[in-house]
């Protein structure tokens, strides 16, 4: 996908956009249908939204942009008034990630995936239809091999169609050393196709050391960027997160600086997002495993959303309501009520997969893919229709904890399991000796790391333990945020709790305080287009 430039205004007619080229695969991949008239305006997008569609209505006006700041400068160059969403914006910060179709303004919103708006021009009504419900089909499958020999078949097939149809000539892939990336180059390699590979990080990280081997395994050509310190982030960070709309946290843009350097080198970049087969694939829940009891499926989540902190959100509800007024926090919870309640008719784990899906995943690992492909094609292979389906139809019992990739490891990709894996960014896994015998002592070795116990020097977790520290960045985002400490509104973020963050910056998490700069940022863009 490369990112289209849409302006409504700008369009007379229709505008199209397909990822896939085509005709019979148009809505397998990420796209965007827009139909105009006198009488009426449409807007389809994908299951995803990955093209995001942002839009204003006021009377018979209608207003829209695939950029969410450049709809906001031309709605200000049009005198039009906007009002801040608090409640949004507090979710931002709870979360980490924007809910829903949110955006910093009550006035304007996104439309929702899977979804078509319609705008009547003659009486302004407006409809949004939902046409995709996100209902998996029953799998009548339940032989392993039978399954996982299809899920690499339909992979394939798409990687090849996806190749041949945009004539790629220099293909890249965002490396990592875990298990999502490692199998996008696995299905690269046995179509014959040598990807560049693009890494950056600290170079004590497990993640950053096997991306380095992995590429002298392979004989890859690469871009490995070592991070010495953040001045790149520090220095440009408003053309980051003007780039990303203001819609990232600025610590989630971290791919920003190997953009340029994937530009350079290649025409496409795969990306492994969502390869880690959804929710009860990599954050396995067992709360959500074939439960039948909705009220305690809806309480679950409820907590996950609005309780300590979780796989959904970064800040415990306990300190969400020292910092926000109680009218915003009774609308957070309100909002998260309907939102579960949407999503009751779909089966437990599905609940909870799709919680995560249509908001950390659309919201915000899509939108790093949204950044990347302002400048180049990106592409992210388990979002294409087919292969979302084929996953979204899998019960828990087979793909939970990985449970599937590894079989697709061992039974498709055994050479590429010469290597070790990095989970959750730091831990360290041998799958080729995998066995009950070795995952006891790594669980004792996991044990004998754990900080608390330190028996054994505990690994360097430098994306959850260490990325704050390195370069003062927590810090450093603190002392910009308290530069710009007069541009909230004391009725959204009580003044009381700008003296805490003065006092005792340890008590609030990274991710906070990252979304926390990147709103502060917003604000004064925004005191700057008024």
């Amino acid at each position: 996908m490369l990112l289209p430039k849409i302006k409504l205004s700008d369009i007379r007619d229709n505008f199209s956009y397909y990822e896939c080229k085509a005709e019979n695969e148009k809505y397998n991949g990420s796209f965007i249908e827009i139909k105009k008239n006198e009488k009426e305006i449409s807007v389809k997008v994908d299951l995803f939204s990955r093209i995001p569609f942002y839009y204003y209505i006021n009377k018979k006006n209608m207003y829209g942009n695939s950029s969410f700041i450049e709809l906001i400068i031309e709605l200000k160059n049009n005198n039009i008034s906007l009002s801040l969403d608090y409640v949004s914006i507090a979710s931002f910060l709870k979360n980490n990630c924007f809910t829903e179709n949110s955006t910093y303004f009550k006035e304007v919103l996104r439309v929702p995936p899977g979804s078509k708006i319609n705008f009547n021009c003659n009486n302004g009504l407006t409809t949004i239809e939902q046409y995709y419900k996100y209902e998996p089909e029953t799998l009548k499958e339940d032989n392993i091999d039978i399954i996982a020999n299809n899920y690499v078949k339909i992979l394939k097939s798409n990687f090849q169609n996806y190749l041949d149809q945009n004539n790629f000539e220099n293909v890249g892939i965002s490396l990592t050393g875990g298990f999502d990336s490692r199998m996008i180059l696995s299905l690269l390699d046995d179509i014959k196709i040598k990807p560049t590979a693009f890494h950056y990080g600290h170079k004590d990280s497990n993640d950053f050391k096997i991306s380095k081997k992995i590429c002298k395994e392979y004989d890859l050509n690469n871009s490995i960027i070592e991070w010495r310190d953040l001045s790149y982030f520090k220095n440009k960070a408003n053309l980051i997160l003007h780039e990303s709309d203001f819609m990232l946290p600025l610590h989630h843009s971290h791919m920003h600086q190997s953009i340029f350097e994937q530009k350079k080198k290649v025409d496409t970049i795969f990306y492994g997002h969502f390869m880690d087969m959804q929710m009860q694939g990599h954050f396995y829940n067992e709360k959500f495993e074939n439960n039948t009891d909705q009220v305690d499926v809806s309480s679950s989540l409820k907590e996950m959303w609005c309780g300590k902190e979780s796989a959904f959100s970064v800040l415990n509800m306990k300190t969400f309501k020292k910092i926000f007024s109680e009218d915003v926090v009774e609308n957070y919870e309100l909002n998260i009520n309907n939102m579960l309640d949407k999503y009751s008719y779909l089966k437990s784990d599905k609940q909870y997969e799709i919680s995560y899906l249509l908001n950390h995943g659309t919201r915000r690992a899509i939108a790093q893919c949204q950044l990347g492909s302002k400048h180049l094609d990106y592409y992210i292979p388990a979002l294409q229709k087919n292969i979302f389906e084929f996953v979204w139809s899998l019960d828990t019992k087979i793909k939970k904890k990985r449970n599937l990739q590894k079989i697709i490891f061992k039974k498709f990709f055994e050479k590429n399991t010469n290597l070790d894996f990095v989970l959750d960014n730091y831990k360290i896994l041998n799958l080729k000796n995998e066995n009950l015998f070795n995952k006891n002592i790594s669980k004792l070795i996991g044990l004998l790391k754990h900080p608390k116990i330190n028996i054994l020097k505990p690994y360097f977790d430098f994306w959850g333990k260490e990325y704050y520290k390195f370069d003062n960045y927590k810090n450093w985002m603190i002392e910009k945020i308290l530069e710009n400490e007069s541009l909230f509104d004391n009725k959204f973020i009580d003044k009381s709790f700008f003296l805490l963050l003065k006092k005792n910056q340890a008590n609030f998490p990274f991710a906070f305080i990252s979304t926390l700069f990147t709103i502060s940022q917003f604000l004064v863009f925004f005191k700057k287009i008024n």
